[in-house]
């Protein structure tokens, strides 16, 4: 857990965010083992649905392509995303944006309502959370910020927390003080996230303007699933992105 890779806490409440799955098209930014849209697929009815991963890290596209989780993987950084505007009906960024330095977080949220036209669920902790141990030793994994209630209010998102802050500490010393605390403070956490030892926020979109897409990328949504990843290079710019290529596709 204090590596915080991937926090089982957060399941419920991100998928209580995803409803359903039908004819959505989902971007989730930093997909590392493909957990996130595992959990979509296998937790929401997935009729027509579009999952695209993101992420920088090479071994983590091999390793989701190797299950096949997801229609398409992209390596990008999620800074400077290669996709065309309002795009996506749901873009999930799970633990992501306290890898970034503090002043390039806009960046990351910028993005997120550039390429989104329904919902955006973004999680991180409440704070600074110091790491004994980089997760896998993967340089990105680094925590190099943290994400306030009231920072991410004045993005426009809509906070709410998980567990008890103060608990952080005893985390790996008390285990099962932590758990009692962490469920017992929850119910408080989501009406006083502040409270919170995790932050989940979510922003309703509402792009309502036409969707101007290229000819490939209108390809790309329009394709069958099995031939969808091989459309996948194309809709990356390499004016957009400096290195534009993909896991070799399966």
């Amino acid at each position: 857990m204090d590596k915080l890779s991937h926090v089982v806490e957060y399941h419920r409440f991100v998928l209580h965010e995803i409803p359903s799955l039908k004819g959505k098209r989902v971007l989730e930014l930093g997909a590392g083992r493909g957990i996130w849209a595992y959990l979509m697929r296998s937790a929401r009815e997935d009729f027509d649905s579009i999952i695209v991963g993101v992420d920088i890290h090479p071994p983590y596209l091999a390793h989701c392509k190797r299950f096949r989780v997801y229609d398409d993987l992209v390596r990008a950084d999620a800074r400077w995303l290669p996709f065309v505007e309002s795009v996506f009906d749901i873009v999930v960024a799970a633990e992501i944006i306290e890898h970034l330095p503090k002043v390039q977080g806009p960046f990351l949220l910028k993005e997120i309502e550039r390429v989104c036209q329904g919902k955006a669920v973004i999680t991180t902790p409440n704070g600074f959370w110091h790491q004994r141990e980089i997760p896998h030793g993967v340089a990105s994994e680094t925590h190099l910020s943290g994400w306030s209630v009231s920072d991410l209010v004045s993005f426009g998102y809509k906070v709410h927390g998980i567990g008890f802050r103060p608990a952080r500490q005893i985390m790996d010393r008390q285990p099962k003080l932590w758990g009692f605390l962490h469920y017992t403070f929850t119910p408080f956490s989501q009406v006083f996230p502040h409270l919170g030892e995790l932050l989940i926020a979510t922003k309703e979109l509402g792009n309502t303007h036409p969707i101007q897409m290229s000819p490939i990328a209108r390809q790309y949504f329009a394709s069958d699933k099995k031939s969808k990843h091989h459309m996948s290079l194309d809709i990356i710019h390499a004016s957009t992105i400096a290195e534009n290529n993909l896991v070799n596709s399966v």
